[in-house]
């Protein structure tokens, strides 16, 4: 019984490891606030311009790229879920923010190739490169479902913003439950 649950064990503990072989950033993330003659009173302080071209390559070797010269600001990440995660720029998943907020904000198109990524594609996105970055499983995939539940959409082929569909009983639930999850595994 023992060597059963050992091995279960081990199988759990693995698993975020192995799904993310070969999975890495190229690059750190370094960039400049913005903060300056800003008119949204909610976002002074809150875009920031990427100095150098960041890149993420998945556990499937897609690549992610975030040129130089861009500007983010987090909102990529639900604002209501800052006060339990903290902000977008903070934390193991910092790297991961930039680039998902970057492809959220383009609607999933890839400075590249020119091909547009789903909105699903571009969360997944989010949570592997969270495991890349060092977060913990259960942080990651709570984050995940935060974004996969009240993230921005787009429509695939023409890039078009999608109404955002996340009502207040929602917001409500899934805020709830990033909280535990973010008890438990404060990583």
């Amino acid at each position: 019984m023992r060597v059963i649950l050992a091995a279960l064990l081990l199988c759990y503990v693995s698993l975020p490891a192995l799904a993310q072989s070969g999975a890495r950033f190229s690059g750190n993330v370094q960039a400049e606030w913005l903060d300056l003659n800003q008119t949204d009173s909610a976002a002074v302080g809150r875009d920031m311009r990427v100095l150098r071209a960041l890149e993420y390559f998945g556990p499937d070797g897609q690549r992610w790229s975030v040129p130089e010269g861009v500007t983010v600001n987090g909102a990529s990440i639900p604002p209501p879920f800052w006060s339990i995660i903290g902000s977008p720029f903070t934390g193991r998943y910092r790297a991961a923010s930039v680039v998902h907020d970057y492809y959220c904000d383009k609607s999933g198109l890839d400075p590249v190739d020119g091909k547009r990524r789903t909105a699903s594609d571009v969360h997944k996105m989010f949570h592997d490169a969270m495991l890349t970055a060092g977060v913990s499983a259960p942080r990651a995939q709570a984050m995940y479902r935060a974004v996969q539940a009240c993230g921005p959409r787009w429509d695939p082929t023409t890039g078009v913003k999608q109404r955002a569909h996340c009502g207040k009983d929602e917001l409500a639930r899934v805020a709830k439950a990033l909280a535990a999850a973010l008890r438990q595994h404060p990583q």
